[in-house]
């Protein structure tokens, strides 16, 4: 699990999560986003776990409908992700009251990507120093170019608002 303020992310096998989520809340956390698959969510679904915790949770389906058919093949998730799921796990970020909040994925790589663009674009972090910090928790070059894109992206839906 990795820490920073207020965020934690990772991963957990099954089997230890209900321990995970009750040590996340006993740290602080309030709420739970869950960024894993929707298949991997109904096959082991956080509902009861969660609330046994005191978690509220919040599921976002991180699938891209417009992701290629060699995207989907080649299994890379910075291909597969929407813009819509990176911008709804900001605004739950960026909430007001700014609840402490765990984002759960398969192996946190997902996670730290996300994060890794708030922390540039919310945040104000160097992209440099953001990047370090995710390729920590094992963010791969692929991976960071997901993150410099959606910097981007965002950015220039910022300029254009303006």
């Amino acid at each position: 699990m990795t820490y920073d303020g207020d965020w934690l992310g990772g991963a957990s096998p099954e089997e230890c999560l209900p321990e995970d989520l009750e040590l996340a809340a006993r740290r602080g956390v309030e709420v739970l986003v869950d960024l894993r698959s929707p298949s991997y969510q109904e096959a082991y679904p956080l509902d009861e776990v969660a609330s046994a915790a005191g978690l509220d949770l919040v599921k976002i389906d991180l699938v891209n409908p417009d992701a290629s058919s060699a995207d989907r093949a080649e299994g890379e998730p910075s291909n597969l992700i929407s813009d819509r799921a990176v911008d709804s796990v900001r605004e739950i970020l960026l909430a007001p009251g700014r609840r402490r909040t765990l984002l759960l994925d398969g192996d946190g790589t997902l996670s730290s990507m996300i994060y890794a663009v708030h922390l540039t674009v919310d945040e104000g972090m160097a992209e440099a120093e953001a990047l370090r910090a995710a390729r920590a928790t094992g963010l791969s070059q692929i991976q960071e170019s997901f993150v410099k894109r959606q910097v981007d992206r965002i950015r220039s839906q910022a300029d254009t608002s303006l």
